[in-house]
């Protein structure tokens, strides 16, 4: 079985420890610090688009249960995923993911307007998206990586308010990481956030009539 990376396993013990020690001397104690991470995917300064659709509204964003925790995820063999609970998330990631994608579609100018969700009938198209997975691969600790999976679907309005699915896409990216800590292992997924949606504005431009 893969063992931990020593600098991870620096994090992962480190606070348990101190909290051990903490309690065997003083209840007084600060608890181990926190730290939190922003999941970061700016569009960079980019040719933008002549708009090619109509309006657009951002749907649900839904995360797989098993990564849906505010802590870290790391995947340590084939089997077995660790969370880390003194490195998480600034917010949920489905609220990050949200955020992130509709920011970039607004300086990309894909679509004419983006309206918001209390909108969401008035809209000519709909996007969807599910993370299937999103974590620091350490499974081999000579070459850690950030995962991030997931799959859009662009949705129109039809004449009777059915919806057509006109893009189903799944996109991955895996991000190099130069150490495996968990700064890397959120800066590897903030880039991860940024290759895909890079792909996925082009995908979306194709998509549209």
């Amino acid at each position: 079985m893969p063992r931990l990376t020593k600098s991870l396993l620096l994090f992962l013990l480190v606070p348990a420890l101190l909290m051990t020690a903490a309690c065997s001397v003083s209840l007084d104690r600060d608890p181990p610090v926190r730290t939190t991470y922003l999941m970061e995917a700016k569009r960079p300064a980019l040719p933008v688009h002549e708009p090619v659709g109509g309006s657009l509204v951002m749907g649900t964003v839904r995360v797989a249960p098993e990564f849906a925790t505010r802590g870290l995820i790391y995947r340590m063999d084939d089997t077995r995923y660790v969370s880390d609970f003194h490195h998480d998330w600034f917010a949920p990631v489905r609220d990050q993911v949200y955020s992130t994608t509709r920011e970039w579609l607004h300086d990309a100018r894909v679509f004419h307007t983006l309206l918001p969700p209390s909108l969401a009938r008035e809209a000519d198209y709909r996007l969807d998206i599910l993370v299937n997975t999103i974590h620091g691969d350490l499974r081999d600790e000579q070459s850690p990586a950030a995962v991030l999976e997931l799959q859009a679907y662009l949705s129109s309005r039809g004449q009777e308010g059915e919806r057509r699915i006109l893009l189903a896409s799944t996109l991955q990216s895996r991000q190099p990481l130069s150490e495996a800590t968990p700064a890397q292992v959120a800066a590897g997924l903030s880039r991860g956030l940024a290759d895909i949606l890079t792909r996925l504005e082009s995908e979306l431009t194709q998509a549209l009539p």
